[in-house]
């Protein structure tokens, strides 16, 4: 399995927003769709909110301010999404599709560093990770 999350470039507190680039991510256009359908492996967007009623809360690079988030939906978003992985697995498993223990991740700008931040945060869970256009200091597990 692939994860590519999202990266909405901007502050919405409409999901809908995030959910409709999640979908283009997804579908039409992106380097996770391409590798995914050369690797012919599954593929999973997460839709992770980025609020404009909490500017300083970057929830698409991973920042600290959202691994230390108390509320609910934005609470911990790397154990929601490893719950995501989790779900898409049995979904795939019911319908006869095994994937591997470990995943692989790719993300561009935000999404590479919440990328790497999450495989720093939960190193045995990924294959691989290929990211672009990273700004910050690249931690590596």
């Amino acid at each position: 399995m692939l994860v590519e999350p999202n990266n909405t470039g901007k502050i919405t507190d409409s999901i809908e927003v995030h959910k409709k680039y999640a979908v283009d991510l997804a579908s039409v256009s992106s380097v996770g769709n391409n590798i995914s359908t050369e690797l012919r492996i599954p593929l999973l967007v997460p839709i992770f909110p980025r609020p404009a009623s909490q500017p300083l809360m970057y929830t698409h690079a991973l920042d600290r301010d959202v691994l230390l988030e108390k509320l609910t939906e934005l609470k911990r978003l790397d154990l929601q999404l490893l719950e995501m992985v989790n779900d898409a697995r049995s979904v795939l498993a019911s319908m006869h599709i095994q994937v591997a223990p470990k995943f692989f991740m790719n993300g561009f700008s935000a999404s590479a560093t919440f990328t790497n931040r999450f495989s720093f945060i939960h190193p045995g869970k990924i294959k691989a990770l290929a990211i672009g256009g990273f700004n910050g200091k690249l931690m590596l597990p």
